[in-house]
């Protein structure tokens, strides 16, 4: 279990992001699946969701929590009985999970040049500061997975991510940021803890 990252927030929040190598049988051993689990992962067709799915309740399994009360709700968020918070996100074979007290949002995603074909579904005037770089890629990836991860915390259908999503210039060697939502005449901020990995980029949203 290639584990990249592993480290603590603080005195209850901690992070993993996992490279998946393993086979899907080698993922699924030792593993205990509930009904709920079950019919979840039953519902996945594509066989690199499906690790990365099991990938989820290894690391869970990792940490000591008990992943068989692991759930879901209708949003897709996912959910731990015992009262902890937690966050999930997946991009080409790595997994990012948070667990926590606070109610955080994660993200994480392979820098491809696909983004820069869809910046216009979630950039606004305020945030051009990521096309003026030569690094143009990275900036706009940083700034999706700092929206997503917002999004993921704060958890609204229906958001604009162009329009309700903010965050706050940026450079790409910053570990650190903020944003914030409006919504219906209300602002929330978030702290943004930045993560960097060759390949991807990653971050944490933490409401304030």
């Amino acid at each position: 279990m290639p584990i990249i990252k592993d480290f603590k927030l603080d005195f209850s929040t901690r992070v993993i992001i996992w490279n998946i190598t393993e086979s899907e049988s080698e993922l699924k051993s030792g593993l205990y699946f509930s009904n709920v689990l079950l019919k979840k992962f039953e519902s996945i067709n594509l066989k690199h969701k499906r690790k990365e799915f099991i990938s989820t309740i290894k690391i869970l399994k990792f940490l000591n929590y008990d992943y068989k009360y692991l759930s879901f709700k209708n949003s897709g968020k996912p959910y731990l009985k015992s009262g902890k918070k937690i966050s999930i996100s997946n991009s080409y074979g790595m997994v990012m999970i948070a667990v926590s007290d606070l109610d955080l949002g994660v993200d994480i995603e392979k820098t491809r040049g696909k983004i820069i074909g869809i910046k216009h579904k979630f950039i606004n005037k305020s945030e051009n500061f990521v096309l003026n770089n030569k690094k143009q890629i990275l900036n706009l990836t940083k700034l999706w997975t700092a929206k997503e991860a917002i999004f993921k915390s704060y958890d609204r259908r229906g958001l604009s991510f162009s329009k309700q999503i903010n965050v706050l210039p940026f450079k790409l060697d910053e570990n650190n940021g903020k944003g914030y939502i409006i919504d219906n005449g209300i602002v929330k901020y978030f702290s943004l803890i930045f993560v960097n990995l060759k390949g991807y980029c990653a971050t944490i949203a933490l409401p304030k």
